[in-house]
């Protein structure tokens, strides 16, 4: 569609009733309000929250006229517009459209000024993203793996086929009977009545390893439904991309075999702010209705709110908490950095700012942040904070410029410290990183709030060879592995405690849980004298120290271990509250 040089507008439009809808969020997610679970409708909604019909088609009307073709409606609050360098020159003028121009590449937005009278007042925001390659520094600015990995596995010849026969002894790792067993799932419930909608940015799973993968463990379910947003994209990006795209959706359709399973396949090269979209359609989706947001991608705090603001994603997800809808999101997988470095020093790449950093969407003050454990034992169970080797596939280390990954956490340097987390991050707290590092004091919203498996125990898979970490079995490319993980595993798995724990609810004649995070963190702090009834089990050991390349004096690239936080009592910006005990969870929020 567009071609080099081009830009792409995502325009987004005010709520109607946005003081509204902020009350009426904040009513019914909190417990000790009358008005908690009483959820509206999308019809109602969309009363609330879309523009009138006239204003939308005025503002249509004036793009069109000023020859930016809308070529997407995504939602009734966002369209999608192309133009040149020129039109928009000619549409706002040379200094709004450099503005824009500059929000694209390293600008810093903080209002809309000077925009047209026709349109003003109608338009919440513009996000403008150019189109300057073939979509190399697009993909790369949402973390998503080059499209020059290679397309299969490089260990492929030493995994066993996926058949009929069930999980291959041989496999190793951890199977879906093993996660059930480990964080007590109760087997009454498998998310029935639920939607979940996951995000993708890259690569599309294979149906046929989808299917082979529920198939052996025990799982007869439909294939997920794909919704296109933002036109057709390259699909061929890479094993580590597939891979990506593949393990959420496995253990998803796998652990909640129930619920429907919707996948929200978003193009970045035309979607400036995917995570706002998925949230506005997924508001918006009247045929599909999904109760469950997922999204395992990240992107650094500071340059997401750099390029985008805060508002629009903030407003959406308080759409999302009107309708009950819960959103979850993985924590990072980079310890207190902020994501995969991207300074290249020769043939390494490598971080210029090696200290602690917000990760989005996980600083967002309305979604649950899941990081990450290390399961180092099961006989007996040991778990502490994930920081560890990489995966044994060569592709993926090779992909990844660390050494050591690690769970991400800390807090945010945008968001306020929330309401709901007050008693257990007062700000007398001081959180460790390091031996001769000083302590951290909270100055933010803390991240993340609970946690779940990211790998298992580290391995020598042969004399003289690396750890490599072993995790949850998947099928990829008709084989089985055994190193899918990262907190890219550990969000999609809550997602479906979430499910069964809404189901429990609605048999009981309640309402779904929607912005679930008050009510967790009200009963940790309940139950939290009292271990047995306690429904997480809090981790105290371990850390989120990652080994990375830094930059250096002279621009020189050395390695480097940046230190993260240490796992200790109560809440903590490693692993949050601790991992679930399903069983306990479901009780307690159904009674």
């Amino acid at each position: 569609m567009n071609e080099v040089g081009n830009n792409v507008l995502t325009v987004v439009f005010n709520e109607k009733g946005a003081a509204d809808i902020y009350g009426l969020a904040l009513r019914v997610s909190d417990p000790g309000s009358s008005d908690y679970g009483k959820y509206v409708s999308r019809s109602t909604l969309k009363q609330m929250a879309a523009p009138s019909h006239t204003a939308r088609q005025r503002c249509e009307e004036w793009f069109e006229q000023h020859n930016m073709h809308i070529f997407e409606r995504p939602t009734p609050q966002i369209i999608l517009a192309e133009a040149t360098d020129e039109e928009l020159n000619k549409a706002f003028g040379p200094d709004y459209s450099a503005w824009l121009k500059g929000a694209s590449s390293g600008g810093a937005p903080r209002g809309l000024w000077g925009l047209p009278t026709e349109i003003a007042g109608v338009i919440k925001a513009i996000h403008l993203h150019t189109v300057d390659s073939p979509g190399e520094l697009s993909l790369l600015s949402h973390g998503i793996p080059s499209a020059r990995t290679p397309d299969t596995m490089d260990d492929a010849e030493r995994a066993p086929v996926a058949s009929e026969e069930g999980v291959p002894q041989s496999v190793g790792g951890f199977s879906v009977a093993d996660v059930r067993q480990i964080y007590e799932f109760p087997d009454d419930w498998d998310g029935s009545g639920e939607t979940i909608a996951l995000l993708n940015l890259a690569g599309r799973p294979s149906v046929q390893d989808l299917q082979a993968f529920w198939r052996a463990n025990g799982v007869e379910r439909a294939d997920p439904e794909h919704v296109l947003i933002g036109g057709a994209r390259d699909e061929h990006q890479g094993f580590v991309a597939r891979l990506e795209a593949t393990m959420g959706a496995a253990w998803i359709g796998a652990m909640a075999p129930g619920a429907r399973l919707v996948i929200y396949d978003i193009n970045p090269e035309m979607v400036a702010d995917p995570w706002a979209t998925m949230v506005a359609v997924a508001v918006a989706d009247t045929e599909r209705e999904p109760s469950i947001l997922v999204s395992t991608w990240t992107t650094p705090e500071t340059d997401y709110y750099r390029d985008n603001g805060s508002r629009v994603f903030s407003d959406l997800m308080r759409q999302a908490t009107a309708l009950g809808i819960t959103m979850v999101v993985a924590s990072g997988d980079w310890g207190v950095y902020s994501g995969r470095p991207n300074v290249r020093r020769g043939h390494r790449k490598a971080v210029a700012a090696a200290w602690p950093q917000g990760v989005f969407p996980a600083v967002e003050d309305q979604v649950l942040a899941v990081g990450g454990t290390m399961i180092t034992s099961r006989e007996p169970l040991t778990e502490v904070a994930w920081s560890g080797p990489l995966p044994p596939n060569r592709t993926l280390r090779e992909s990844m410029p660390f050494r050591l990954f690690a769970t991400s956490g800390g807090f945010s340097e945008q968001v306020p410290l929330p309401v709901w987390q007050n008693k257990h991050i007062p700000y007398s707290r001081a959180f460790s990183r390091g031996a001769n590092l000083p302590a951290v004091t909270p100055y933010g919203r803390g991240y993340p709030d609970v946690a779940l498996m990211a790998a298992g125990p580290a391995v020598q898979l042969m004399p003289g060879a690396q750890l490599s970490s072993v995790g949850y079995q998947l099928v990829m490319d008709g084989r089985w592995i055994n190193y899918a993980g990262g907190t890219s595993m550990s969000a999609p798995v809550w997602a479906t405690i979430i499910a069964c724990m809404n189901q429990a609810r609605r048999a009981k004649g309640k309402s779904r849980l929607g912005f679930v995070n008050p009510l967790l963190y009200d009963l940790a702090k309940k139950l939290q004298a009292t271990p047995e009834k306690n429904p997480f089990r809090d981790i105290t050991s371990g850390n989120s120290d990652v080994i990375l390349d830094a930059v250096f004096q002279e621009g020189i690239a050395q390695r480097y271990c940046l230190h993260g936080y240490d796992a200790q009592g109560d809440w903590d910006p490693v692993t949050g509250l601790g991992v679930p005990r399903v069983d306990r969870l479901i009780e307690l929020i159904s009674s």
